[in-house]
């Protein structure tokens, strides 16, 4: 893959990022970036110009995220095309609203310039790759909320478990390791211990310590006295 032959479009309000991410598309060696300060604009450009890749934010004026990604994929020759978000809102119902709608990835602001180029990269150079978000495995407590997030693509092997009461820090975390892991997600440690206990154990856990019931260090007491001598 020649990057000099890719042409990427920056979906972007904010003049200062958006120039951000030009300059360090460029730098990539992207033959032409393109940029549009609102929906409107870039459903005008994808018309005029052969698109490789679409960089967006979520929460722009006249038009959300949502009803981009909406016009993005009503149209039949852009249904695969690579669409990525770049966003400070990484809230659980924007993440389900994006991959609804076919998202590649999802990249929280603030981020470094390798992260943005290995993402970018990974998107290119990958076969096409969409987010799912579904329910995890039913386990004994039926009120239980824990999530499975995942690439739909089977070469994804360890299981990450994330602990956190605070649903932006979980999003975070999704944000950051869904490219290489599957995600399972517990909002308190009881429920995190069920999932330690469970067929489908995670291969590892990051565990908050400040929880309301049961704290970091009670969850991790827990899961030392359970593992078998």
């Amino acid at each position: 893959m020649l990057l000099r032959q890719q042409q990427a479009l920056i979906v972007e309000d904010m003049d200062v990022m958006r120039k951000i991410l030009v300059e360090q598309l460029r730098k990539m060696g992207f033959g032409q970036v393109y940029q549009a300060e609102n929906g409107r604009r870039a459903l005008e450009l994808l018309e005029e110009v052969s698109i490789d890749i679409v960089l967006m934010d979520w929460n722009m004026p006249n038009g959300s995220g949502t009803d981009l990604l909406k016009a993005i994929r009503s149209q039949e020759k852009w249904q695969y095309l690579p669409v990525m978000i770049v966003t400070a809102n990484t809230h659980r119902n924007m993440i389900q609203e994006a991959i609804k709608y076919g998202v590649v990835d999802i990249i929280a602001k603030p981020f470094t310039t390798k992260t943005l180029q290995d993402r970018v990269l990974q998107v290119l150079q990958d076969e096409p790759q969409i987010l799912s978000f579904a329910p995890a495995e039913s386990l004994s407590a039926p009120s239980m909320t824990e999530l499975s997030i995942e690439a739909s693509n089977e070469r994804v092997k360890n299981t990450v478990l994330v602990v956190d009461d605070t649903a932006d820090n979980l999003a975070v975390m999704v944000g950051l390791l869904k490219d290489t892991y599957k995600i399972l997600v517990a909002k308190d440690g009881q429920t995190a211990l069920n999932l330690c206990q469970s067929a489908n154990a995670p291969d590892i856990v990051l565990l908050d310590i400040m929880m309301p019931d049961m704290d970091g260090y009670q969850v991790l007491n827990a899961l030392r006295c359970r593992i078998p001598s």
